[in-house]
């Protein structure tokens, strides 16, 4: 009975440690910061079309690199093609510096 007892008191404290240490990792999530980005992108098969990006801050060279490679639909479908070139990255709501990138931004739906 008495180890029963002590077995019962050992796993409520090893649930109890884990339940701790997860909220603080859930705590420590929490605190990171996002920004969103606009990228002017092509996608393959020659469709631009700006892609809406929200991540931890981070350069905006190394964001566009990181968009390289993936799936994105295309506008208007549920088809996904790979984004096969980055022209330029910006915060949500700052100005493309590119003409090109201004008037495919100036044509996406948001």
């Amino acid at each position: 009975m008495n180890n029963k007892h002590n077995i019962g008191i050992i796993v409520l404290f090893v649930f109890l440690s884990l339940g701790m240490a997860n909220a603080q990792n859930s705590k420590n999530r929490l605190h990171v910061a996002t920004i969103d980005y606009k990228c002017h992108v092509e996608l393959i098969g020659g469709i631009q079309t700006i892609d809406f990006v929200n991540t931890e801050m981070q350069s905006l060279n190394n964001l566009a690199q990181s968009l390289v490679g993936k799936k994105k639909r295309k506008p208007f479908s549920i088809e996904e093609r790979v984004i096969y070139k980055v022209f330029e990255c910006v915060k949500l709501n700052d100005k493309f510096t590119r003409a090109q990138s201004t008037a495919v931004d100036e044509k996406t739906p948001r």
